[in-house]
């Protein structure tokens, strides 16, 4: 169930991938304004906020008692549109001048 659920999550991800790169799209118009970038960090939350606890590793819990944790890998080129927005976002959202702004 634990497994069904987990991939239920990047699944519903990257149904949204066309969002992803049309943001990113936006971003690299604007990459050398920092005001701008502020901006679309603002205009983007929502987007981004979905992508903060995103990995391309997925863990399963196998058993409860002794607790045994899996990992599955998925293929990080298939990925890219959402780990390079993860990335990008991430990095100013966190950023002191982002939470001064």
């Amino acid at each position: 169930m634990e497994t069904y659920y987990e991939v239920q999550k990047i699944h519903k991800l990257i149904q949204r991938e066309q969002e992803y790169i049309e943001a990113l799209e936006q971003y690299n118009k604007i990459k050398h304004n920092k005001n701008a970038v502020f901006e679309w960090v603002k205009n983007n939350e929502k987007l981004g906020v979905e992508l903060l606890h995103f990995s391309s590793i997925i863990k399963i819990k196998i058993q409860q008692e002794p607790y045994e944790l899996k990992q599955v890998g998925l293929a990080e080129n298939e990925l890219q549109y959402l780990l390079k927005f993860k990335e990008i976002f991430t990095e100013y959202y966190y950023s002191e001048e982002y939470e001064n702004y």
